[in-house]
């Protein structure tokens, strides 16, 4: 955030109403030569407007010319928004495009004297205090969905894995009719090929367990036959 733009919008813009409150709000993304990259839609929500109300009034800004877009000229091809300083009546810019004054500014614009005691009259500041600074926010990513901690905990069955001693006792025990190093190459062969969220688990050994529940033998198999069909739907031949 520039306080130097956001005062000279005080003090110099000829708009009021929403058109003011807009402009304010790129002023309080803007760095002290008025640039900033916001979205449409992140100024709509600080001006506590829709995004199609925010078009109409982005366009008036535009037509009075104290506010500019430069189409993909942001960083990763964002927009780029410059509140025209010279535009602002009362404001004077340097050969550098800096500011050297704002005309006008006065106390009575919210600025009080440092105290020893908390000032008790201050106005409202236009937004809640953040944790970060505001000056060039850039909107976040989208289209990557925040993981839940049960996500950030689950992981992916290993391509080189191997059947543990102990998950091979107990299906010895549950399962008889089955042979456990043949159903856990399915098992693996099963799991390593499954793409996306539902290859990853929390529990292999609760997986583990239910695979082994779930598969049964062929009717007319002997004990050493197993059951390629298994509960998840998939047809597994022995040779998988």
């Amino acid at each position: 955030m520039s306080i130097k733009v956001m005062g000279a919008v005080w003090e110099g813009s000829r708009h009021s109403g929403s058109e003011l409150l807009m402009l304010l709000a790129f002023a309080d993304f803007s760095d002290d030569q008025g640039n900033s990259y916001p979205a449409v839609r992140t100024v709509a929500a600080k001006c506590r407007m829709q995004t199609r109300n925010a078009n109409y009034v982005l366009k008036a800004l535009q037509n009075s010319g104290e506010l500019q877009v430069r189409p993909n000229e942001g960083p990763k091809g964002t927009n780029r928004y410059r509140i025209v300083l010279e535009a602002l009546k009362g404001v004077q810019s340097s050969a550098g495009g800096g500011l050297q004054s704002v005309a006008g500014v006065q106390s009575s614009a919210g600025l009080q004297p440092v105290a020893r005691t908390p000032a008790t009259q201050c106005p409202k500041p236009l937004q809640r205090s953040a944790d970060e600074p505001s000056l060039n926010r850039q909107e976040p990513e989208r289209g990557r969905a925040k993981r839940s901690p049960a996500a950030e905990r689950a992981s992916r069955l290993s391509s080189d894995w191997v059947l543990p001693t102990e998950w091979k006792d107990w299906a010895d025990n549950e399962r008889a009719d089955l042979d456990p190093i043949k159903t856990a190459a399915r098992f693996r062969d099963f799991w390593v090929a499954k793409p996306g969220r539902e290859g990853s688990k929390l529990d292999w050994f609760a997986t583990w367990r239910n695979w082994v529940r779930n598969e049964r033998a062929l009717p007319g198999n002997s004990a050493g036959r197993r059951n390629p069909l298994h509960a998840d739907g998939l047809i597994l031949s022995e040779g998988v």
